[in-house]
């Protein structure tokens, strides 16, 4: 199934913003195979990483941490391991769904 790949920096509001409208796309989606993995991109810590999942109400989402230097939120799109689209800056939720809807039942 399809891929969103989210990059992020948690002290970036946008960041925040665009986690709240992946997990919605992970919720929607969920049937059609979609998973969501989030990337911290600020290198934060296992403990860092940890509360971070909680406030965020990650649990249904993997977390990740590497330290990389790009504008964010960046999401991306991926099917059978190809790149579909990608954002810069914050997406909104139609714009996902459109794209996701696109891929899954065209």
């Amino acid at each position: 199934g399809p891929l969103l790949l989210g990059l992020l920096d948690p002290l970036d509001k946008a960041s925040r913003s665009q986690v709240v409208f992946l997990r919605s796309m992970a919720q929607q989606f969920a049937a059609s195979g979609l998973r969501v993995i989030l990337v911290d991109v600020s290198g934060l810590s296992e403990t860092e990483r940890t509360n971070l999942t909680h406030n965020w109400h990650l649990e249904e989402i993997p977390l990740q941490s590497h330290l990389i230097e790009i504008s964010t939120p960046a999401t991306l799109l991926f099917q059978g391991g190809n790149l579909q689209s990608h954002w810069d800056g914050l997406t909104l939720p139609y714009d996902l769904a459109f794209a996701l809807q696109e891929l899954l039942y065209k």
